[in-house]
């Protein structure tokens, strides 16, 4: 979710990391409003992930059968804004099963279209060669820098080979810090209590993403948000080495 500039933070990031990921869970488990209060962006943040997707595709079409991976898809809100309107299909994976549900329900319109998955993103492993697009929205951040590395680069082999591969449709769409934001977190993140996660600089997500042997083939950031809101980009990733 877009997270305010307005909000106070807590350390409790530094601790192990299963009670990280029970405080995470716990707190979607609860959480009815995935935009966190900022309602006011849906729509234009799902423009500009749809105008960045398609910028992304070059004008090529999707392909008959088309897959795409929805990652921490919550209620479907990207799903059925975005994805649906691009690929024939959606794979949705979710950590809270009530999120899940409301997923079910907001897109039973489209429901032969859709699979849904209920798993954590800390051990999920998406089936290599099933996705034309792998889509990552404002679920970095709930995860730790070991649990990004690991499941960016096991995206790798994830995507179908091909030419929509070759335009490294792995997208990521995340709240960036800005550094003198960062001090408790050593220059690299800040604290965010109020919705279980961390907001990454730009300079550390770029890092994290070499680590996970991709390159970023191109990054925008997200126009028209209101200021009260921290600076939200979109990264379109690539591997550094294609697989032959």
């Amino acid at each position: 979710m877009p997270a305010s500039r307005r909000r106070k933070t807590a350390l409790w990031w530094h601790c192990s990391e299963d009670e990280w990921y029970e405080r995470s869970i716990a707190h979607w488990s609860a959480c009815d409003d995935v935009l966190g209060g900022c309602g006011s962006v849906d729509g234009v943040d799902l423009s500009g992930s749809l105008h960045f997707l398609r910028a992304a595709l070059g004008g090529e079409t999707a392909p008959a059968g088309s897959l795409a991976l929805d990652l921490g898809a919550g209620s479907g809100r990207v799903s059925g804004g975005v994805l649906l309107k691009v690929f024939e299909r959606v794979h949705l994976v979710e950590v809270s099963a009530p999120l899940l549900q409301a997923a079910r329900t907001a897109l039973c319109d489209d429901s032969s279209r859709l699979d849904f998955t209920l798993a954590s993103l800390r051990e999920f492993v998406p089936p290599a060669g099933t996705y034309d697009a792998i889509w990552a929205q404002w679920i970095l951040g709930h995860l730790t820098d070991h649990s990004v590395v690991r499941l960016l680069a096991a995206c790798h082999g994830a995507v179908r080979p091909g030419a929509l591969a070759r335009r490294g449709l792995v997208v990521v769409k995340e709240n960036t810090a800005p550094p003198k934001k960062c001090r408790e977190g050593r220059g690299n993140y800040m604290l965010d209590a109020e919705n279980a996660a961390v907001l990454r600089t730009h300079a550390h997500h770029m890092a994290l993403f070499r680590r996970a042997g991709y390159r970023v083939v191109k990054s925008t950031r997200q126009a028209d948000f209101p200021s009260d809101i921290y600076p939200v980009r979109m990264y379109l990733l690539a591997p550094r080495v294609s697989a032959t």
